[in-house]
């Protein structure tokens, strides 16, 4: 349904930028369901992993499979990051609205009222930043020794028969795209 609007948006576009080349066929509709279920796929597979796993799973699997720590600290602060700076972007888009500052008009005094916001916003996250790094290197954390964990991922004996099912549905789906190609 999704992919069928996708490509109905995509056929209207390219016929208000491009009005002589507007026409809907079959092979751009079914491009157009194909290419929408492929991004709702890809987003739906991102969006359970996040929604289920927590950055403390993440941190230490990502740190157990051999890859180095700061790695893992760096891909689990840029998770932790996105989050602060929507949680930080509110509370500066509530402030300026409390100053009487005018976020509701056209595009120009928008846009006029975005910039101060957005300069706000990068300069608390380089703040952020600096005492991120000062409280790391106060912990220790650039020190070369065996690191420990108060966290660990307990594994309930599932995922193999979990791992092994997503490898046969994945060989079966591969297997059933060769043949409906070759035939």
């Amino acid at each position: 349904m999704i992919g069928a609007v996708a490509g109905g948006v995509t056929n209207i576009i390219t016929g208000i930028t491009n009005p002589i080349q507007f026409a809907l066929s079959r092979l751009g509709i079914d491009s157009a369901i194909t290419l929408g279920f492929s991004l709702l796929n890809i987003a739906g597979i991102f969006i359970w992993f996040f929604q289920t796993t927590t950055d403390k799973e993440i941190a230490y699997t990502l740190e157990t499979m051999g890859v180095n720590h700061k790695v893992a600290y760096i891909f689990i602060s840029t998770l932790k990051m996105i989050e602060e700076l929507e949680k930080n972007s509110k509370t500066i888009m509530d402030s300026q609205r409390a100053r009487g500052v005018e976020m509701e008009d056209n595009v120009i005094t928008r846009a006029k009222a975005f910039i101060p916001s957005i300069i706000l916003l990068i300069l608390g996250a380089i703040t952020n930043t600096e005492e991120r790094v000062l409280t790391l290197e106060c912990k220790g954390f650039s020190v070369e020794t065996i690191k420990t964990h108060i966290f660990t991922v307990k594994k309930s004996g599932k995922e193999k028969i979990v791992n092994a099912s997503a490898v046969l549905i994945t060989i079966i789906i591969i297997a059933g795209r060769v043949y409906l190609w070759i035939k």
